[in-house]
């Protein structure tokens, strides 16, 4: 009579804490890296909020010079063409002067800000 004896099958115990705590690190860096990533694409969309008030500053400044308008106006209704929609999201640009001076802009999404500024041609801007 022949006994066979059959292989041991499945994982020790050792084996699977191991996967476990190298998939729980794998996790930890892949949430913090995720965060810089948040980080990163919100403090881009302010920028993007500060060129997009930029734009509309120039373009208002353009229409009211060559329709003879008054270009002494405050630049924040100008500012707040810009559309924000989004209901995830919070976001505001603030815009501080008037077309005939510089302007001050701050783009902020979720609490990472960008300023940047608007330089009237009347002012010496370019």
């Amino acid at each position: 009579m022949r006994v066979e004896l059959l292989p041991d099958q499945g994982f020790t115990l050792i084996e699977m804490i191991a996967v476990l705590v190298l998939l729980g690190i794998l996790s930890v860096s892949a949430a913090v890296y995720y965060g810089s990533l948040l980080d990163t694409s919100k403090s881009r969309g302010a920028s993007s909020l500060v060129s997009a008030a930029q734009s509309q500053l120039s373009l208002e400044f353009a229409r009211r010079a060559t329709a003879g308008l008054t270009l002494d106006t405050d630049s924040q209704p100008v500012c707040d063409w810009v559309v924000i929609s989004s209901p995830s999201v919070v976001a505001s640009i603030v815009c501080v002067g008037n077309l005939t001076d510089d302007v001050a802009i701050t783009g902020t999404i979720d609490s990472k800000s960008f300023s940047g500024s608007w330089n009237s041609p009347l002012a010496g801007g370019s």
